[in-house]
């Protein structure tokens, strides 16, 4: 279809350019000077150079479309060439695959000489007959058609589908901003857990933000973590197995447990972490109060706002206020 649009554009052309010669010519031998009497276009382009120039234009998209066409004849030779090579080489394979496949590409070769002989015809080709056939029409003409001769992408194509098209374009590109986003957030806050010095009686949260965007931290949540919340709010909490690991219930480790550059951090004020920053945050094993003999397993769980795992940290609780 791109093609057919060319050949016709570029006939419309060179039939442009020789009514205008066979003007001139006429009114040469006639002895007129015509010159005066040919208007110039609403650009002030002579018409014989408007013409040449969409020649040279269309001669251009000849050219790089000759070059596509003459690739895809030699792949198509090259496979070919390998396909026969198989055959003589005495690889198993299936006949009727292979005869199949052989007269397909037979039929894209043929294709692909006449489309290359077609095109090399256009870039040579110096009058509108050499391009297919000379079309006749008045001279002002000539400028509108080729204008309406670039075709029309929606043309054929029905209302409905021209809007089930736009709209599914835009679906996807919606998808994938939501990606890119989606993605940037999740590479971009990333947290980090362990025990500090050697009696292991502390636990460093690291949160690392490398968003253009700043996050809230609640150290630990208020409750269970809830649906909903934005997504730049993450947080902890923790949970106790008392049963060797069989169930886990939230911990209420409120109070002195959870501490931030020093002081005890607040439910109802949560830790802002600026764009491009860290900030870490220490729980004080000791101050967990653990039920019973103070010993069980324990699990610290980040989450973001709308309830994204961002990591999972467990150990075991063998005596009070130390982890293993």
């Amino acid at each position: 279809m791109r093609k057919d649009r060319l050949e016709r554009r570029l006939r419309l052309a060179l039939s442009w350019r020789d009514t205008l010669l066979r003007r001139h010519a006429v009114n040469v031998r006639r002895g007129i000077d015509g010159t005066h009497r040919v208007s110039l276009s609403k650009r002030g382009t002579h018409p014989v150079e408007a013409a040449e120039s969409h020649i040279e234009k269309l001669r251009h998209q000849a050219r790089r479309e000759a070059a596509r066409a003459a690739t895809d004849l030699r792949r198509a030779l090259h496979a070919r060439e390998r396909l026969l090579a198989r055959a003589a080489a005495g690889q198993k394979t299936n006949l009727r695959r292979l005869n199949r496949r052989s007269r397909a590409l037979a039929a894209r070769i043929n294709r692909g000489r006449k489309e290359v002989a077609r095109l090399n015809a256009l870039v040579s080709a110096e009058t509108g007959d050499q391009a297919g056939g000379y079309v006749e029409m008045p001279e002002n003409a000539y400028a509108k058609a080729l204008r309406q001769a670039r075709g029309n992408p929606w043309q054929g194509v029905p209302a409905e589908d021209r809007r089930t098209i736009v709209l599914g374009t835009l679906a996807v590109v919606l998808a994938v901003l939501g990606v890119i986003a989606y993605a940037r957030w999740d590479e971009g806050v990333r947290f980090e857990a362990g025990f500090t010095g050697t009696d292991q009686s502390v636990l460093r949260i690291v949160c690392v933000n490398n968003t253009p965007s700043p996050i809230v931290l609640h150290m630990p949540w208020p409750g269970e973590v809830q649906p909903g919340k934005r997504r730049q709010a993450y947080g902890a909490n923790l949970y106790v197995s008392l049963d060797g690991g069989k169930t886990f219930r939230l911990f209420p480790s409120a109070g002195k447990a959870w501490t931030y550059q020093g002081t005890p951090t607040l439910v109802e004020e949560p830790i802002q972490v600026p764009p491009r920053m860290r900030t870490e945050v220490m729980l004080e094993l000791p101050a967990l109060n653990l039920p019973g003999d103070g010993k069980g397993l324990l699990r610290l769980l980040c989450t973001r706002g709308d309830g994204k795992e961002v990591l999972r940290f467990g150990w075991e609780q063998t005596e009070k206020g130390r982890g293993e």
